[in-house]
C-alpha cells in the first residue's frame, strides 16, 4: 500500500512540473501587459508599477562620449498608435501613484564612425530610485534597423553596475521590450535603512562591429520596472518569486 502511494505521488509530481514546463511568458506585448495588470491586481501589497520615465521632459538627460556633432536630444510629440499601446496606457493609469502623460517620447539622434569600437550613454541629470526587488522592465523604442544593441543600466543596492541587454535595434517601427532583470537587482542591502533602493543610471547603445560608420535615431516612451514589496508589507520575507 505503502509503496502504491508513493507511485502515486511520483506520478502527480511529474504531471505537476509538466504542466509548470508548458507555462511560458507571454511572447506578445498585449500579453505581456495583461500578466503585469493581472498580477498588480491579485497582489497590490505585493508589487509595485514604477513610472521610471514617461518621456514627458520632466527628467532631463545628458550624453557622454557623444560621437558627433550632430547629436540631437529632446522630446516629441509622437507615441506608438497601436493597442497594446492602449492597454498600457490603461494599466499605468489604473496602477501608477500620481499622474501620468502620454503625450511626448525622447527623441535620440547621433552617429557612430567607427563601428564596433564606440558606445553611447544617455544619463538622467540625476539617477532614478526605484524601491523594491525589481523584476522587470519594459520600454518601447522606435528604431530604423541600426543593427547596434541597447542596454539599461543600473546601480545595485550594493552599489554594483547592473548592464541589463535589451534589443539589438535591427528593426523599424515602434515595439515594446519587455526584459527579465538579473538577480543582482533582487538582491538587498544589509543596511536597514537602505535596504531595497537600486537605481536606474542610463541608457547604452553598443555600435554593432558589421555596421556602416553612419547616423541613426531612435525613439523612447513609457519605461516601467515591476517591483517585488512584499517586505515592505511583510517584514522579513525573503522567498523570491520564480517568473518563467
Amino acid at each position: 500500500m505503502r509503496l502504491l502511494s508513493l507511485l502515486l505521488i511520483l506520478v502527480l509530481s511529474a504531471c505537476q512540473e509538466s504542466q509548470a514546463s508548458e507555462v511560458t511568458y507571454p511572447a506578445d506585448p498585449e500579453g505581456q501587459i495583461k500578466r503585469w495588470d493581472a498580477l498588480l491586481a491579485l497582489k497590490p501589497t505585493n508589487y509595485n508599477l514604477a513610472v521610471v520615465d514617461m518621456f514627458e521632459g520632466a527628467i532631463p538627460y545628458r550624453s557622454r562620449a557623444a560621437t558627433a556633432a550632430l547629436e540631437d536630444v529632446r522630446f516629441l510629440y509622437r507615441k506608438p498608435d497601436d493597442k497594446a499601446y492602449r492597454l498600457e496606457m490603461d494599466m499605468v493609469s489604473g496602477w501608477a501613484s500620481g499622474e501620468v502623460g502620454f503625450e511626448k517620447s525622447l527623441f535620440l539622434h547621433t552617429s557612430f564612425e567607427l563601428p564596433g569600437r564606440q558606445h553611447y550613454h544617455l544619463r538622467p541629470e540625476r539617477p532614478v530610485r526605484i524601491d523594491g526587488q525589481l523584476i522587470r522592465a519594459s520600454l518601447w523604442i522606435h528604431s530604423s534597423g541600426s543593427r547596434h544593441g541597447f542596454s539599461l543600466v543600473f546601480r545595485s543596492v550594493r552599489g554594483r553596475e547592473v548592464r541589463v541587454p535589451v534589443t539589438y535595434l535591427n528593426y523599424h517601427g515602434w515595439k515594446r521590450h519587455d526584459v527579465a532583470l538579473p538577480v543582482e537587482l533582487y538582491h538587498r542591502s544589509q543596511r536597514a535603512d537602505n535596504r531595497y533602493a537600486h537605481y536606474f543610471t542610463g541608457f547604452l547603445i553598443e555600435s554593432h562591429p558589421l555596421a556602416e560608420a553612419s547616423d541613426f535615431a531612435i525613439m523612447l516612451d513609457n519605461f516601467l520596472v515591476l517591483s517585488d514589496i512584499k517586505e515592505f508589507a511583510y517584514p522579513g520575507y525573503e522567498q523570491a518569486d520564480v517568473w518563467e
